[in-house]
């Protein structure tokens, strides 16, 4: 097998900058022998994305300028410092295509796979190295060359490289795979929420329709015939925010943060973004049993009451620790007739939320009161029928989970078989490179 050789992205492949146009050399109908100009916003997560397309003159685009299928694009300036170098590869064109100026195409040297060039630009150390390169300048800006000159220990043998290639790509289509269906889940669960959450579902299990079933409209809101709806102060519900512990004054003489480990966790505005994800505050003991009227058990819904976060809900899982909340957040804790599971469905569904929105933003800073949380109506069928939708909820959302994890699992691969396979560390051998 040979060796490792030290290789300039160069030799590897030329950068090609991008368009340069003028305003009125844009225009809004594509003719035969015009561009559609691809710009760094049409590159995500490794892909071409082919909407917001451009349309250019013909005569502003250079021959080696024209896309061709094996072309990498690469963001070489923008605003965002992380987008800059962001890369796609270009599998497919349907018509002519280039890019703008902000953008440069690496198109690989002869008797070089593509894929396997376009799999060093996803690398760690390609990274790396544009932080490293824009570190030094005040602007977001590379030169082809900056990137033509990084270089890497890799193997020399086109037979290597492209094995190489063909490794790291399947890992790329099974996270895209996983990907889609995670996107065809999430597009079922929205579907469910409109149709569920307004209609419900029959004795026999099927979503009720106003041309099989009996509808009313009850309090504003177009509901079936059995549901009931009512405000939330109407309601046997505990509504708890920080202050029910005490004043402010108290609270500081009381309470202590810390940013390591300790006795209880501190759910802050922060950690209900992403289904309450926890970014790391604590108390001792002491605060926790201060703040003992807000302490969270399993099934809480959780609220955000203030700014861009004004609306988030979350619903407090099963753990293994002590949690409690802090300020601009509400804890409603449903009693007998309400099922927190569904309600919390509900509270995350379009009609729930376009109440907050209303009562929210009457003054400068969105934010969501007490009373005014009261005040918002719920739909409620009765009790078995919200078990059975919150377990066709669950059942939608343990699938998306399931493949989030498989998502992370993928991801974790694909990052260690790059270390890997692009450093040396793991070399593909010979035999194993004929058998493909």
């Amino acid at each position: 097998m040979s060796g490792l050789d030290e290789i300039s992205i160069g030799s590897l492949a030329k950068g090609i900058r991008g368009v340069t146009y003028k305003p009125h050399q844009l225009k809004q109908d594509v003719g035969e022998e015009d561009f559609f100009l691809l710009r760094s916003n049409n590159i995500q997560n490794g892909n071409v994305v082919f909407s917001d397309r451009q349309i250019v003159d013909k005569v502003c685009v250079s021959e080696k300028q024209k896309l061709i299928k094996g072309d990498i694009i690469v963001c070489m300036s923008n605003g965002s410092r992380p987008l800059v170098g962001k890369s796609a590869l270009i599998n497919l064109l349907d018509g002519n295509y280039c890019v703008g100026s902000f953008c440069s195409s690496f198109r690989s040297n002869v008797g070089v796979d593509p894929n396997f060039v376009f799999q060093v630009f996803r690398s760690t150390k390609f990274k790396n190295s544009i932080d490293v390169i824009l570190s030094g300048s005040a602007i977001n800006n590379l030169q082809n060359k900056h990137i033509e000159e990084i270089k890497f220990n890799l193997p020399s043998s086109l037979a290597e490289q492209t094995r190489i290639a063909k490794i790291l790509s399947k890992a790329d289509q099974a996270i895209e795979q996983t990907e889609k269906l995670i996107a065809k889940y999430q597009l079922i669960k929205t579907g469910l929420m409109q149709e569920l959450l307004t209609k419900g579902i029959d004795e026999h299990g099927t979503i009720r329709n106003e041309k099989t079933h009996h509808f009313k409209t009850k309090q504003g809101l177009r509901v079936p015939e059995d549901w009931y709806v009512d405000v939330i102060d109407n309601l046997e519900t505990d509504v708890l925010d920080f202050k029910a512990n005490g004043s402010f004054e108290t609270l500081t003489a009381n309470v202590k943060y810390y940013y390591e480990q300790n006795y209880a966790r501190l759910i802050r505005l922060t950690d209900l973004r992403n289904g309450l994800k926890y970014e790391g505050v604590f108390i001792d003991e002491k605060g926790f049993q201060f703040l003992k009227k807000t302490r969270l058990v399993e099934g809480d819904i959780l609220i955000s009451c203030v700014g861009e976060y004004t609306g988030f809900v979350c619903q407090m899982p099963k753990v293994p620790y002590h949690a409690t909340i802090a300020p601009n957040m509400f804890v409603v804790r449903f009693k007998d007739n309400i099922v927190n599971s569904f309600a919390y469905r509900y509270m995350n569904s379009s009609q729930f939320q376009n109440q907050i929105l209303v009562v929210s933003t009457s003054s400068a800073t969105k934010l969501l009161n007490n009373p005014n949380l009261r005040s918002l109506k719920l739909a409620i069928p009765p009790k078995e029928e919200q078990i059975e939708i919150a377990k066709k909820f669950d059942k939608i959302e343990k699938l998306i989970h399931d493949c989030k994890i498989s998502l992370e699992k993928l991801q974790s691969l694909k990052t260690a078989l790059m270390q890997d396979l692009l450093s040396g560390k793991v070399r593909v051998k010979i035999k194993e490179i004929e058998m493909v």
